[in-house]
């Protein structure tokens, strides 16, 4: 997956536009409430054999923290 398709698969987590960039910090966007922390578990899980564990998800603070995990699981391409 490259990062435009893990741009687009992180709106759709969050059920926001897809006008996010790596930058986009967490607290704007809408949808990255417990609701949709739990359905990127769900996703991430599902999709990529990814477990989120808590301190993990402390850490995540932006758009960018999430593509990384990707990145250093082997799912993100440059």
């Amino acid at each position: 997956m490259n990062q435009q398709e893990a741009l687009t698969l992180i709106a759709e987590i969050f059920e926001c536009p897809n006008n996010l960039t790596p930058s986009t910090a967490k607290q704007n966007v809408r949808g990255w409430d417990s609701m949709g922390v739990l359905s990127l578990m769900a996703e991430f899980d599902d999709r990529f054999n990814i477990l989120l564990t808590q301190p993990q998800l402390e850490q995540i603070n932006s758009v960018n923290d999430i593509l990384n995990i990707l990145r250093e699981n082997g799912h993100l391409t440059e």
